[in-house]
């Protein structure tokens, strides 16, 4: 029997990547693409041995916040982005990708629109790096 929450099908679960709480204390759990999305901001926002038992784990971008922003800049993150999501996480096809700099903050926002396998709906997120 395939398990369903207000009739839609789980198809992905995962932890909130906020860490949020639920009413009975436990971390909020999300499904579909709300699960996707968690483990893809979960893995663009994670450094390269932060993780432990898997320090490989990560698209480690703030390591790359201080390069000159120009179009070498966005291939380089943009070929990262794809090659970490890809080796993390095949349920993701990326559809497109930007990339906005916030120099008084040392922050760059990545603009993700993506397709989830088994979803048919494009998926947006934004990650500030």
């Amino acid at each position: 029997m395939k398990k369903t929450i207000n009739g839609v099908q789980i198809i992905f679960s995962d932890l909130d990547y906020r860490m949020i709480t639920d009413n009975q204390g436990d971390i909020r759990i999300v499904y579909n693409a709300d699960a996707v999305t968690s483990a893809l901001i979960n893995i663009m926002s994670t450094n390269k041995g932060e993780r432990v038992m898997l320090p490989e784990f990560g698209a480690n971008l703030r390591g790359l916040l201080f390069n000159n922003f120009g179009e070498n800049f966005q291939r380089m993150v943009a070929t990262q982005v794809k090659n970490q999501i890809e080796r993390w996480d095949n349920r993701i096809t990326i559809v497109n990708m930007q990339f906005i700099q916030d120099p008084p903050t040392a922050s760059m926002y990545v603009y993700l629109s993506f397709m989830v396998k088994g979803i048919d709906q494009l998926q947006q997120t934004t990650v500030k790096v």
